[in-house]
């Protein structure tokens, strides 16, 4: 799939709506939710002139949009729902790294949505952008958002926590549900890590080895992207945000301590592939030694043989023992018993 870089946007000015990223045939989607303890609604629209929130003080409305390339809709939503041009430019761009910034009247997050395909062989990342406003979430998507069904769900539900509570919640909520997948992701990156384990003892192939590298640079990457969410819950705690409300702190501190779990964990799998790295190469090592051991062993056994049959292949013409009747035979004795007593010589030393 073709991709657009950064060098697209090379010498444009600050705020200019260029996307950055694979690109989608798909249309953008939009879909509207609108709720409070009482209600809820979800609503395919079209367009975003059919956004209309009612801005109640206890209305919650949430607009999700699947798909980042069309920088028309996204210079709609600059003006019409008075979103910041910097902001849309860093959501436009799929490259950007997780971060949070905070205006006078808007949050912004960016973070990455991790998943692992069905094949098992690599793990991929999708960016996920969050706007709040007053009694306004907007989210986007690279496409539509199938790990946000649990969410979905729970809003279905009119006696859930989050209907009675407001956008913030809905913020942390999101995020949330991403830091759980880490959790789902790191568990079966450790599985994986097992089954290497297995292999480097019981086979140690090249294959192993490549794949113990991969998982080494996939988990490097990991913790580069996740690192950051860390600050994001801090500056969540630390600064005076007027639409986090003082209910939502305790779960914003409670993700915090997820985000260092995560970060943990990372840690210790690396450390794992590391001490697999080293059990691989010991094993290749070893199996090299045994291999010498042989090889020296034998070629050991054959030096005197070697030494024997050059001394009495030489074509002196009075070598007694070339005229004797037994010759030939004592001849083999004595190779044979030279081999055999080396043999037994190397066995009682166990290095055999």
């Amino acid at each position: 799939m073709e991709e657009t870089s950064r060098i697209s946007k090379t010498g444009l000015a600050p705020g200019s709506f260029v996307y950055i990223g694979k690109q989608r045939p798909e249309a953008v989607q939009l879909e509207w939710i609108s709720y409070n303890s009482q209600t809820y609604q979800a609503l395919d629209i079209g367009q975003l002139s059919e956004f209309k929130p009612e801005q109640t003080e206890d209305q919650v409305d949430w607009l999700s949009i699947s798909g980042l390339h069309d920088a028309g809709l996204i210079n709609e939503i600059s003006e019409q729902l008075q979103v910041h041009p910097l902001i849309l430019e860093d959501v436009m761009n799929t490259d950007q790294r997780p971060k949070i910034d905070i205006y006078e009247d808007t949050v912004f997050v960016v973070l990455k949505y991790f998943y692992l395909p069905g094949d098992g062989s690599d793990f991929s990342s999708e960016q996920v952008s969050l706007i709040l406003k007053s009694g306004v979430l907007l989210s986007f998507h690279e496409q539509p958002p199938e790990f946000l069904k649990p969410v979905y769900d729970r809003l279905k539900l009119s006696a859930n926590r989050l209907r009675q509570r407001g956008t913030d919640y809905l913020l942390y909520t999101i995020i949330d549900l991403i830091v759980d997948h880490y959790f789902v992701l790191l568990s079966r990156i450790e599985d994986r890590i097992d089954e290497l384990e297995d292999e480097v003892i019981y086979n140690g192939s090249r294959d192993v080895l490549s794949r113990i590298h991969l998982y080494k640079r996939k988990l490097t990457e990991l913790k580069r992207l996740i690192w950051p969410l860390r600050e994001i819950a801090g500056q969540l705690l630390r600064d005076d945000i007027s639409m986090v409300e003082e209910s939502t702190i305790p779960f914003i501190r409670d993700l915090q301590d997820h985000l260092i779990q995560v970060v943990e964990a990372i840690e210790i799998q690396r450390d794992l592939l590391n001490g697999l790295l080293d059990i691989y190469l010991s094993s290749v090592s070893n199996r090299m030694n045994e291999v010498m051991k042989v090889l020296t062993i034998i070629s050991t056994i054959f030096i005197p043989l070697s030494f024997l049959a050059g001394v009495f292949g030489m074509n002196f013409e009075y070598m007694p023992e070339l005229h004797w009747k037994y010759s030939y035979l004592v001849f083999w004795v004595v190779i044979f018993t030279a081999a055999s007593g080396l043999l037994w010589f190397f066995r009682r030393k166990r290095w055999l």
